[in-house]
């Protein structure tokens, strides 16, 4: 596909499809035109149907398009001691085997 062709027009489209009728149109396109249905020489043409799907919904443009999702932030590495902290507010109220009455007495034989 030459870096000035409009990607919308390659797949056929107005520029105001949503984002379902883009990829309604690539799937119809890339199968009627894949290599091994239509032969070498849709190839061209399936790179360029590719090409134009990329650039409208690929992963680099969903950062483009308004109202995109934000990258997640970094998450940090899991920490076996930071989970074993106090329990949440909810939970303070209960004794697991620190109670008094279990912890005092051996356990059974």
């Amino acid at each position: 596909m030459a870096p000035d062709a409009d990607p919308y027009r390659t797949l056929g489209l107005p520029r105001d499809a949503t984002l379902d009728e883009v990829r309604r149109a690539y799937r119809r396109l890339a199968k009627a035109n894949h290599p091994d249905a239509a032969g070498e020489a849709a190839l061209p043409r399936f790179l360029a149907i590719q090409a134009a799907y990329d650039l409208i919904a690929g992963p680099e443009a969903r950062g483009r398009r308004p109202g995109a999702a934000r990258p997640a932030a970094p998450r940090r590495p899991w920490d076996a001691d930071r989970e074993r902290t106090d329990p949440p507010p909810a939970m303070k109220h209960v004794t697991f085997c620190n109670a008094p009455e279990v912890r005092d007495h051996p356990p059974p034989v």
